[in-house]
């Protein structure tokens, strides 16, 4: 149901979802993309999820700044923004190695099977608007 909604989504330019497969294997080993999106405002929340058994850090790094050059470049996006569970340290690594900044911390903001999650909240911002390819 989840992949289903991805054509619609972009349809409307709300998300772009990209599933990550080994070569060779037919296993969805990350997801990366970009939701919320808004081209009005130019900017777009960064997702991306690495999968047991895959090299995690780099990975992340290599799918994000994948994702980072696409917003930037052929959507003209000038912010980009991401949410990272306070628990999960790893993934605030990636951030700031592809250059997103801590913007903050936005306490219990969502509910995980009963327990109230804290996300820390990164962005990076261009200096310029860029018009976005055709």
């Amino acid at each position: 149901m989840w992949i289903s909604s991805h054509p619609a989504e972009w349809d409307r330019r709300r998300a772009l979802h990209w599933a990550v497969h080994e070569i060779g294997d037919n296993r969805m080993v990350g997801y990366a993309g970009l939701n919320q999106i808004d081209i009005d405002r130019r900017q777009g929340e960064l997702r991306f999820w690495v999968g047991c058994g895959t090299e995690r850090f780099s990975c992340a790094v290599e799918w994000s700044e994948a994702i980072v050059t696409h917003a930037l470049s052929v959507l003209g996006l000038t912010r980009l923004y991401a949410l990272q569970l306070a628990r999960h340290p790893l993934a605030g690594r990636v951030l700031a190695t592809i250059g997103m900044q801590r913007e903050g911390l936005l306490r219990k903001r969502i509910d995980k099977g009963g327990l109230f999650e804290d996300f820390c909240c990164w962005a990076m911002c261009t200096d310029h608007a860029q018009e976005p390819d055709s």
